[in-house]
């Protein structure tokens, strides 16, 4: 069975993400897209780009994905995240919604 363009974009949003690469990243999403997270929402790609310049990657978080359920263009993807800044995991609850190009059009990231 394909994977869907939902969970293809979830997995490849993870290697971007681990690999700090934000070329990668900002290839996942629409030139418009929304990303919300606990400290803010942000639009488009400046706006995302600079939350995981300023926050994600200079904290060094890796993610590891604990559970992935997907289909057709919506993803739920449970994570752990990691940082050598930090004394415990973060639990985090990840919600992808992506156009029919694969591009993620709506990020809503919960954090526990």
């Amino acid at each position: 069975m394909d994977a869907s363009p939902a969970r293809t974009s979830a997995e490849r949003y993870v290697d971007a993400i681990n690999r700090r690469d934000s070329d990668a990243l900002m290839g996942l999403f629409a030139p418009d897209a929304t990303l919300h997270h606990p400290t803010g929402t942000y639009r488009g790609h400046h706006e995302i780009r600079e939350f995981y310049e300023r926050l994600v990657f200079l904290a060094e978080v890796t993610v590891e994905i604990r559970r992935l359920i997907a289909a057709d263009t919506i993803a739920m993807a449970e994570l752990s995240g990691s940082s050598p800044f930090a004394t415990v995991p973060t639990q985090v609850l990840d919600v992808f919604e992506v156009d029919s190009n694969g591009k993620i059009v709506n990020l809503a990231i919960y954090v526990r």
